[in-house]
């Protein structure tokens, strides 16, 4: 049995209970992972509060990572003992869960499941700030705003590289 984080209204950290599932066999297009790292951001407190509407009961979280444990029909491209990672996809504070595989990162050796499931989300939102909402060059300025948190102090490491000259991304 897996364990999972659920919760059957909105409110305060007390709507929040432990409890035991079966997460079953994976259908067409869809993994078991089993999560050992997950993410925890401020959406999962505006979803536990209701100011992110989800249908309940819900399970919180939206990024982790972990070990694929069984394969459904149609899965090509990851297999049984495969890390991977995910971000937006509702139900990552459990133990085990049932995913698209679409939604699933492949994790490389180097990259650890806690990184994964704590950078996934950031890293792509800084990512999204640098070059699909404006692709920014060399020796343009830029300002960051909670340049200390999570988000912007990545954003600010990678747009120095591109706005210094040290990194060209429309090389590669």
């Amino acid at each position: 049995m897996a364990r999972k984080v659920e919760m059957q209204s909105i409110g305060t950290p007390a709507v929040l209970k432990i409890v035991e599932t079966d997460v079953g066999s994976p259908g067409a297009g869809q993994v078991r992972l089993v999560q050992d790292a997950i993410g925890i951001n401020y959406v999962d407190v505006m979803v536990r509060t209701g100011l992110f509407p989800m249908r309940l009961p819900a399970t919180l979280g939206f990024e982790a990572a972990g070990v694929i444990d069984a394969v459904g029909p149609g899965v090509t491209g990851l297999e049984r003992g495969a890390r991977a990672a995910y971000f937006f996809v509702e139900g990552a504070y459990a133990t085990a869960s049932l995913k698209p595989a679409e939604n699933l990162v492949r994790l490389p050796y180097d990259i650890s499941n806690e990184v994964a499931a704590t950078f996934l989300a950031k890293g792509l939102t800084a990512w999204m700030g640098l070059y699909a909402l404006h692709r920014i060059t060399a020796g343009d300025v830029i300002l960051v705003l909670g340049a200390s948190g999570s988000v912007g102090s990545i954003l600010s490491r990678w747009a120095m590289l591109v706005t210094d000259g040290t990194y060209d991304y429309t090389s590669t």
